[in-house]
């Protein structure tokens, strides 16, 4: 197999107090992923999981007293992790794109598109202004931006939200990255313009063999354009394999509690919602052993002791000493189904 182009082994992040008097806060727990040239990989889980995080340490960019405490970062093979800021920030934005949940933040309200695209074009690429405007153009056209080299002069209010999605799009893609980061991107669309947008990234891998990590709460999504996906659970990835056998067949108990808790649309109507009991932990508070054993069904004293390593278990991997192997389809849902019980 090549090598892939984002590997990540055993990441742990923390983030310092400025009180001397507080031990330093662990966020990420022991992280490891591959993602491979042309692929997606979608990260799902809770608010608070550590999905984001996950990427902002791949991009250089925690804030805030974070730093990473253990583990590494390789992209196309070189260690990243250890990189000075000056040698990182070359990696970012030329050779690892991100696309951020909000178009708005992401876009200088002062300056024109084209401004915007130009700056971030003649930066990662030796071009004259004009060849940089044209290759503007010709990125704002790729993402399906109408009237592209017209467009080039307007600013980011006069566009909607959809295409201000598009314009950070163009402006990730511009230093034509092997990475590309993205934090729910779809987040703040409208549904009619959801698959649009997700249709993008999909046709900027297959074109391209960009490798795309995205972060995202809605297994819809997941469903509809991933090829693996990753489950986090309090800092670390407890389940991680093809999207057709996580989603149709769950191992870990929180995938499980996670697919029960979307409704199908063909399932008998229930009085209630199901849900999964509890709350995930703080991170100055997550249990020793499984840090999912407060709320699991399935959990026994093994689970309370020691930290439960990824164990294969049918084509994925498992970070749970008693996975589930007899799958029933009350608890799983498929590509067509999670895409019909997205909002």
């Amino acid at each position: 197999m090549s090598q892939p182009v984002l590997e990540v082994r055993d990441l742990k992040v923390e983030f310092v107090s400025p009180r001397a008097d507080r031990p330093p806060l662990q966020t990420l727990r022991g992280v490891s992923l591959d993602i491979a040239a042309g692929e997606i990989l979608g990260l799902v889980g809770e608010s608070g999981a550590g999905k984001s995080l996950t990427g902002a340490a791949v991009l250089g960019l925690l804030a805030g007293g974070g730093r990473i405490s253990g583990g590494e970062i390789r992209f196309s093979g070189q260690r990243i992790d250890r990189l000075p800021e000056a040698e990182i920030r070359v990696l970012r934005g030329s050779r690892i794109g991100a696309v951020f949940q909000d178009p708005m933040t992401a876009l200088d309200p002062l300056m024109t598109v084209g401004e915007q695209l130009v700056e971030t074009i003649r930066t990662h690429r030796r071009l004259s202004r004009r060849q940089a405007r044209d290759h503007a153009a010709s990125l704002l056209d790729s993402v399906g931006v109408p009237a592209a080299a017209r467009r080039l002069s307007q600013y980011p209010h006069q566009f909607s939200g959809g295409m201000r999605q598009r314009v950070v799009l163009a402006l990730a893609m511009a230093g034509e990255p092997d990475l590309l980061i993205a934090d729910e991107p779809t987040t703040a669309l409208d549904v009619s313009v959801q698959a649009q947008v997700l249709a993008l990234f999909r046709e900027l891998c297959d074109a391209r063999g960009t490798a795309v990590m995205l972060v995202t709460h809605d297994m819809g999504v997941v469903a509809e354009i991933c090829d693996r996906v990753g489950v986090m659970y309090a800092g670390r990835i407890v389940e991680i394999g093809s999207v057709d056998d996580v989603l149709e067949r769950p191992a870990h108990p929180y995938t499980e509690g996670l697919l029960r808790s979307i409704p199908a649309l063909d399932a008998p109507r229930e009085p209630r919602l199901w849900q999964i009991p509890g709350a995930m932990p703080r991170p100055a508070a997550v249990p020793e052993g499984c840090a999912y054993h407060p709320r699991c069904p399935r959990a026994q004293e093994i689970c309370r002791r020691g930290n439960t390593p990824l164990l294969g278990v049918s084509m994925r991997d498992v970070a749970c000493h008693f996975p589930n192997r007899s799958w029933s389809s009350t608890v799983s849902i498929g590509r067509s189904s999670a895409a019909e019980a997205r909002p």
